[in-house]
């Protein structure tokens, strides 16, 4: 259904395009290496938008987007004395996150340098977590929802030239995370910030 429903929005973009007006391209793209606590985390990502202008300051889009995150390294058990020589055990984890949204962005003011934008619509996310120890391995997924999450975003564009724009952009939609004290899921955000590149076609 998810991806019927892109191929669908895809084709009417082509399709659409001398009709209603302008297509724009964006891709970002992100990579980042840290060591903590005695592991080494490596993440990278990327995300690639189409939107259809339906006038000057509506657009209609899809974005896909992906985030890989892995850890290798060692664990501490603080359940065993110090001098255990087991105190420290290999570990490793890989997590993938893949989303899908359907968005309207409303142009708040068409500058000739700065356009400030709203983005609101829907998600679907996805996730795959594999975790690894010397004693056990564990991996859960959990597969995107048939019913899309609120999506909303705020953002900046800086033009280049009447082609190319660089893209700011802050996205926000709901989650949830495990409260211990409470002993269950409460309600959270996950957000992300993007920098990219749009194309006008």
């Amino acid at each position: 259904m998810r991806w019927s429903l892109i191929a669908i929005t895809l084709s009417v973009f082509l399709m659409s395009h001398s009709a209603l007006g302008a297509v724009y391209v964006s891709g970002s793209v992100n990579q980042s290496t840290s060591n903590l606590g005695f592991q080494k985390q490596e993440t990278r990502g990327g995300s690639l938008s189409i939107d259809l202008g339906l006038g000057q300051y509506i657009r209609i889009g899809i974005t896909h987007q992906q985030n890989f995150k892995e850890s290798l390294g060692w664990e501490e058990n603080e359940d065993l004395p110090e001098t255990d020589p087991a105190r420290y055990e290999p570990f490793s984890s890989k997590e993938y996150i893949s989303a899908n949204s359907l968005d309207f962005t409303f142009i708040l003011y068409e500058g000739t340098v700065i356009v400030p934008y709203l983005k609101i619509g829907g998600i679907w996310k996805s996730y795959t977590i594999e975790r690894v120890t010397a004693t056990e391995i564990e991996r859960t997924e959990q597969k995107a929802s048939s019913i899309p999450e609120p999506n909303l975003g705020v953002g900046a564009g800086i033009k280049l030239n009447q082609q190319f724009t660089i893209k700011l952009f802050h996205r926000a939609s709901p989650s949830a995370i495990y409260d211990e004290k409470l002993n269950k899921a409460v309600p959270a955000w996950d957000r992300d910030t993007t920098v990219g590149i749009s194309y006008k076609l």
